[in-house]
């Protein structure tokens, strides 16, 4: 007997191999489309939770009352001077002085750039 060459052994193989597996993937596919597609067990309803009650605040009798204005002194020079400044209340000076705790001092100042600048000056 002759000896087959390998290449047309691998020829031979790829005419019956490729349609077999073509044959075989086309089958799997027919039985996949048949079926049913699966469908999701059904999900329970999401629990809700109702709103806690409001809860009431006592409050004191002192505070219920609005506090009594007092009577502003006559106007001097002092009190002039403290009216066209930028803080025109003690609150807005007390919030001033915690943004400026906060907010702390300039990091700009404490760059390398700037240290430098201060000693060639």
């Amino acid at each position: 007997m002759q000896d087959i060459p390998f290449t047309q052994i691998l020829v031979l193989i790829a005419f019956i191999l490729f349609p077999l597996i073509n044959w075989l993937l086309q089958r799997m596919q027919r039985r996949y489309q048949s079926q049913a597609p699966r469908q999701l067990p059904p999900q329970p309803a999401p629990q809700t939770f109702a709103k806690p009650p409001p809860i009431e605040i006592i409050v004191p009798s002192r505070e219920r009352m609005p506090s009594a204005k007092l009577p502003e002194p006559p106007l001097s020079r002092r009190n002039e001077s403290i009216k066209r400044s930028l803080f025109r209340s003690r609150r807005d000076l007390r919030r001033a002085i915690i943004l400026m705790t906060v907010l702390g001092p300039c990091r700009a100042n404490d760059s390398l750039d700037a240290q430098e600048r201060a000693l060639n000056q």
